[in-house]
């Protein structure tokens, strides 16, 4: 597991890689469900409308913000769904993608205001080809007290007939992740080296997601680190047996962030409500997580919610492990992350992980400015 006290380093020198890390899945946000947008007819992107904010004073803003329509995205739709957005004098449009790589384009040249991420090898490749964004909020994590949205899986007959017994089993074995340079990656590294297994001894390939349920199926991989909701799928249908959680092996790893635009983090005013609300939101939220599901105080909510905005069902919203927040960035797990892309020569150009990095807004929304 990465060490506990990493400390701050210097520009972060980093080796080629093609250009295809760009298609990380976020995500831990890739998901083939697609969100509701949300109501209203779309203003120009950042512009200011005359209709009065929820206090009645001010101009409102308008703000898009990239979705894939994940569990992890919940935050946001119940920060608008409960109006803390509005109340923040903001309109929101989601903007639905099938992950959060195919987000940094638009983001960089200024189509969007907000938008999820994965800390990827993609992520940091885009930075060093300038691409102006900021890391601005935590937005999924593993809850080292709560059985992980992301769980280490095998196919299930491997494990029956004896021939997977734990994770020295997986030298030789057909890995899957959902892109090359994502943060499944590190993770597994955490798992191989506690049983004393080189990485480059298992077989790695690249799969989204929402393949790995078919591939697990066929016969075509072996083992994988599996998301919600296709854990819970994949679980059901008989097809995989976990081995491990990620938060046994990996606590605290940040597995999406938030990012500001460069020109929507200038405007200081309006990215600093905008945090106001997203906090709110997460707030909201992890008054409904109890016992590793959605329960508790605002549980049925939630899943009220995530009925509404995206595309999963209620018996699969009902038995999913929801991903961890707390608003504030790991910073700890991502100079790990980054530097075990670097180990592995999937980065490129230069990047100063302390200037992507921006925990202004979160700390004025914590304080009140």
């Amino acid at each position: 597991m990465p060490g506990a006290d990493a400390r701050a380093r210097g520009p972060l020198r980093v080796h080629a890689l093609a250009a295809a890390t760009l298609l990380l899945a976020l995500v831990m946000t890739a998901c083939a469900a697609e969100p509701t947008p949300a109501p209203g007819d779309a203003a120009p992107a950042g512009a200011a409308t005359d209709e009065p904010d929820g206090s009645g004073e001010g101009a409102r803003e308008h703000i898009q913000v990239g979705v894939t329509g994940t569990a992890s995205d919940s935050q946001l739709y119940i920060a608008e769904a409960e109006g803390f957005f509005n109340d923040q004098g903001i309109d929101v449009e989601f903007v639905a993608f099938d992950s959060g790589a195919q987000m940094i384009a638009p983001l960089g040249g200024g189509d969007l205001q907000v938008a999820a991420g994965a800390p990827s090898a993609g992520l940091y490749n885009a930075v060093s080809r300038g691409i102006g964004m900021r890391i601005v909020a935590d937005k999924a994590r593993v809850n080292p007290d709560e059985p992980a949205f992301l769980t280490f899986v095998v196919r299930k007959d491997l494990a029956d007939s004896g021939e997977f017994s734990g994770p020295a089993d997986l030298a030789g074995a057909t890995f899957a992740h959902p892109a090359q340079g994502a943060s499944t990656e590190p993770s597994l590294n955490a798992l191989l080296e506690e049983h004393g297994v080189d990485y480059g001894d298992v077989d790695h390939t690249y799969i989204g997601f929402a393949e790995h349920i078919a591939a697990f199926e066929n016969g075509a991989i072996d083992a994988s680190l599996l998301l919600e909701p296709f854990l819970t799928r994949a679980l059901n249908a008989g097809l995989v047996e976990e081995f491990v959680g990620l938060e046994e092996i990996y606590p605290n790893q940040q597995n999406a962030v938030l990012m500001y635009s460069e020109a929507f983090a200038e405007e200081t005013d309006v990215a600093e409500r905008f945090m106001v609300a997203y906090l709110q939101g997460i707030d909201f939220y992890n008054s409904g997580v109890e016992d590793g599901r959605f329960g508790g105080e605002n549980g049925d909510r939630i899943v009220d919610i995530l009925l509404e905005y995206t595309s999963i069902d209620e018996e699969t919203l009902r038995e999913i492990r929801p991903p961890g927040m707390s608003g504030e960035v790991n910073l700890e797990s991502l100079r790990a992350d980054f530097d075990f892309f670097e180990s592995q020569g999937m980065l490129e150009g230069e990047v100063d992980l302390d200037s992507v990095m921006d925990t202004s807004f979160v700390e004025a929304a914590r304080t009140g400015g």
